[in-house]
């Protein structure tokens, strides 16, 4: 159970970051 709720939490983590990256490749290209 414990597992479960971590590995729901990393994948949370996960996306999280991938819309930060994908955030600031948006920017960079903008500033192109």
């Amino acid at each position: 159970m414990k597992s479960k709720a971590n590995l729901v939490f990393v994948k949370i983590v996960e996306e999280k970051e991938q819309m930060v990256s994908t955030k600031k490749s948006l920017e960079s290209f903008k500033a192109l």
